[in-house]
């Protein structure tokens, strides 16, 4: 009997579970942008935002209309101390952009904090406003601020990189007359 209770409890302990962020829409555009022509915005898009693209790029397939890579950026992330200071972090995130005639999708995430100056790193960015324990000698509280500004910050530069994607793809060019 104990554990018949035991697993109908299972599956609402499992739905309480944080979820990774992720940052993804589906985008229509006009039906006369095929396939090809979204995919070279999206490569153009691309080269211009990542530095290295090779360092980048995982899957570039063409047929499909599949890009896919792993980027990385750096945030300033307060955090309370008596002189104020910010913290450097590394994030590295997954992104894809896959296009169809006239549309296009866009997931950003997993996104990952594996380093910070002077504090610990958040790690995989999840629903979850704060964690339990935060490791090292940082108290709950101050850790738990300062994975909200890495948040926020995270959330700042992702929202930018979707800014730019979407004003490339919406974009007239030469070729669309």
């Amino acid at each position: 009997m104990k554990i018949i209770l035991f697993l109908l409890f299972l599956p609402v302990l499992a739905a309480g579970q944080d979820s990774v962020v992720k940052y993804t829409k589906i985008i229509e555009l006009d039906s006369s942008q095929s396939k090809n022509q979204l995919f070279e915005k999206a490569r153009g898009w691309l080269n211009k935002t990542f530095v290295n693209m090779k360092n980048v790029m995982q899957i570039t397939d063409r047929d499909a209309g599949e890009l896919s890579g792993k980027g990385k950026l750096t945030v300033l992330a307060k955090y309370k101390n008596l002189a104020g200071n910010k913290s450097v972090c590394e994030i590295e995130f997954s992104f894809s952009i896959f296009v169809k005639d006239g549309r296009y999708k866009y997931v950003f995430g997993p996104i990952d904090n594996y380093d910070a100056t002077y504090m610990p790193e958040i790690g995989i960015i999840t629903s979850s406003t704060e964690v339990e324990k935060p490791g090292g000698l940082v108290s709950k509280k101050l850790f738990n601020d300062f994975r909200k500004n890495v948040i926020e910050a995270v959330d700042e530069k992702i929202n930018y990189l979707i800014n730019s994607l979407n004003e490339t793809m919406q974009r007239k060019t030469e070729a669309d007359f």
